[in-house]
């Protein structure tokens, strides 16, 4: 045997040797759990489609790459045509700017940025094993929310809980790491970013519309704290 196809045979023996074995679904449940936890800083994005054979629309957003720092996070939204926008979660409120009607949307909202929203619902009752799709086997985490759209990227509860959404999320089942979520007819490819360096500053007219909003409330609920 040649010196050269000893070497090759060395390193195929070590690369079969080093393939990490299947997670198993207790490890894929405990790693899902511990994905819905955001460092102080993190940045990722979502990549949507529609999923195949649907004749539903899709929100007209192509991808949502956000960024967290504390008790701050900016969603840049890439929509169809090319345009971009803002949203933030800022001081217990969501205000997103709408380039279609050159308005801004106010929603107060106390989801806490300490856990990435896209997954916020999986838990250990909902994970429904490892099955095979397409591109190959996945954990699945499935359930059916009382979820309406806001916004694209943004749901909120439905107050009669009469809207049922359902969502799905895939998990590796090499490494346990976040593949894509589906909600309804939308799949959203999750990456994960570098974290960002620096500080998140809003733009001013995010800053003075949740200013207006809030004095608004507070003139017309006087005993009402805004943070509540």
């Amino acid at each position: 045997m040649s010196k050269s196809v000893h070497l090759v045979l060395l390193l195929l023996a070590c690369l079969a040797a080093s393939a990490a074995e299947p997670m198993t679904p207790q490890d894929l449940v405990a790693a899902a759990l511990k994905a819905k936890t955001l460092p102080e800083s993190a940045a990722w994005r979502m990549d949507f489609e529609i999923v195949k054979g649907s004749n539903e629309p899709g929100w007209g957003v192509k991808g949502i790459t956000s960024t967290r720092v504390g008790d701050l996070q900016r969603d840049v939204l890439l929509w169809n045509d090319g345009r971009t926008s803002e949203a933030w979660w800022m001081g217990g409120d969501y205000l997103a700017n709408d380039p279609r009607r050159d308005t801004m949307l106010y929603s107060p909202e106390k989801k806490p940025l300490s856990v990435l929203g896209w997954i916020s619902w999986i838990d250990e009752k909902n994970f429904r094993g490892i099955e095979k799709r397409d591109d190959g086997f996945f954990g699945v985490f499935s359930a059916d929310l009382p979820w309406t759209l806001y916004w694209p990227g943004y749901y909120k509860v439905d107050s009669e809980g009469v809207g049922r959404l359902h969502v799905e999320a895939l998990f590796s089942v090499e490494d346990g790491h976040l593949i894509s979520i589906r909600n309804g007819n939308v799949i959203g490819r999750f990456t994960r970013l570098a974290p960002p360096v620096e500080a998140l500053v809003p733009p001013e007219k995010f800053s003075q519309k949740q200013k207006i909003v809030r004095e608004k409330i507070a003139r017309k609920f006087p005993h009402k704290r805004s943070s509540d």
